[in-house]
């Protein structure tokens, strides 16, 4: 009796077992070669446990998520599996309870529902560009590279827009992945593309490539600036931009007027 009682204490202490028995909602997401293959989860638990949620979840991503076909057994071994496992629902009172890196945020509207999982990579808020009357509290894919025509001494991104080729540890994605990367993200709340992190405009055919995608996926484009960039190429990336900010660095000491005759609307 008592070893039985000293196993069962073992047992109690181990996290798996917790959480097996517990009763929570969870997502399950596949990827294969770096692209989502399926995710499907749920907001309230359908099963007795986290572990049959799992279960569940792990067989609908594979064959009844509506965007993709079914899993098959040949792709099994080139598959990607994670779990989020999600705590009880709690409501806000405004947007600014919101935190994309900690919190996931259910919407739902006559009977319909949404769900975006917390800490996706690349999704940001975008009053974080920082853009407060354009699309407030909606989620954006924001993608950087590295490299900047500025020094500025007082650079908050100096880790990327002061490092050069090798410094970092980067990732090669072509305009076209990008723009379906931003698409596939939708159903997740993503609106589109933010290019930010360092000077995008270093990369102009990249960000004009790109952008001209993204749009004709029906998402926008956002751009984050010094505005360092000649006046031709600017009116030929403008229309393709839905939202920017210019981050101002230096006024002529002159005056703001001569510098808003430079940059005319």
């Amino acid at each position: 009796m008592e070893r039985a009682r000293l196993a069962e204490k073992k047992v109690s202490k181990d996290s798996w077992v917790k959480l097996a028995r517990l009763s929570l909602e969870t997502f399950v997401s596949l990827h294969a070669h770096g692209q989502l293959r399926g995710c499907i989860g749920t907001t309230r638990p359908t099963t007795e446990n986290v572990a049959w949620e799992i279960v569940q979840n792990a067989i609908s991503a594979c064959a009844r998520d509506p965007r993709f076909t079914p899993v098959a057994v040949s792709e099994l071994n080139s598959l990607e599996y994670s779990v989020d496992v999600l705590g009880h629902p709690e409501p806000i009172a405004s947007q600014a309870d919101l935190d994309v890196k900690r919190y996931g945020v259910i919407i739902s509207c006559s009977g319909r529902w949404g769900l975006l999982l917390p800490n996706l990579e690349g999704v940001d808020t975008i009053k974080k560009k920082p853009l407060r009357r354009f699309r407030p509290g909606s989620m954006i894919l924001s993608v950087g590279s590295f490299g900047c025509n500025l020094r500025c001494p007082f650079c908050q991104n100096h880790k990327t827009s002061m490092s050069g080729d090798g410094d970092l540890e980067t990732e090669e994605v072509s305009s076209e992945t990008l723009a379906d990367k931003a698409l596939e993200l939708q159903p997740y709340g993503n609106i589109g593309v933010a290019y930010t992190y360092n000077e995008p405009l270093i990369g102009y055919k990249y960000v004009r490539d790109c952008a001209a995608l993204v749009r004709e996926r029906g998402m926008v484009n956002v751009l984050v600036t010094n505005g360092a960039i000649e006046e031709a190429p600017w009116w030929e990336l403008l229309p393709l931009i839905d939202a920017a900010n210019i981050d101002l660095k230096d006024l002529p000491r002159s005056g703001i007027g001569d510098w808003a005759a430079i940059w005319r609307p």
